[in-house]
């Protein structure tokens, strides 16, 4: 699975998931939403790990649907940051 790229320029990064989304295709934009949580969750990750990326918020829009997935989000923002 490829991590989603996400440029930074100190603002806040916006991912967005949809049941309408895609996983193989999507790229997390509004226009491009993922389509499972975990696969946005993956993404937000990947920009925590990335070196100084952390210069905003990152928000994640979970658009309407139905949802039956679990999913265990254990991360939070970096430097005063929020997830």
């Amino acid at each position: 699975m490829a991590a989603a790229v996400v440029t930074l320029h100190n603002a806040e990064v916006d991912l967005y998931v949809s049941p309408s989304g895609s996983d193989t295709n999507g790229d997390g934009s509004a226009a491009r939403p993922f389509a499972t949580l975990p696969r946005v969750r993956d993404a937000a990750r990947a920009t925590l790990l990335k070196p100084g990326a952390m210069t905003a918020n990152i928000t994640i829009h979970v658009l309407p649907g139905a949802w039956l997935e679990n999913l265990v989000c254990d991360m939070s923002g970096l430097i005063g940051w929020c997830v």
